[in-house]
């Protein structure tokens, strides 16, 4: 059974190849990323759109909406932007430096 991460990397996989080759932007729908993984939807199966969209940033253009024949689909910008960091992320330095 295929999953969302399986979706997940694919889609940086894809997103990672076109900015090595220096494209400013890829097209990609669901049912495409679907065929890419080897498999084909069913009617209720949303989970390629669902990374699709977590995915999508500032910049980017919907370009064919949910529920259509070739399923969601998007323009990247590319290349990405990197995920800003959070306070978690950060280490802590008190007053003293450490």
């Amino acid at each position: 059974m295929i999953s969302a991460d399986d979706f997940r990397r694919e889609l940086q996989g894809q997103l990672e190849r076109a900015t090595s080759r220096g494209y400013k932007h890829i097209v990609i729908n669901a049912l495409e990323l679907h065929v890419a993984l080897g498999v084909f939807p069913g009617p209720k199966h949303r989970t390629a759109e669902d990374v699709m969209e977590s995915e999508r940033t500032t910049g980017d253009v919907l370009l064919v909406e949910r529920g259509t024949k070739t399923g969601l689909t998007i323009r990247y910008r590319l290349p990405r932007m990197q995920p800003a960091l959070s306070l978690a992320d950060v280490a802590h330095v008190d007053e003293d430096g450490r």
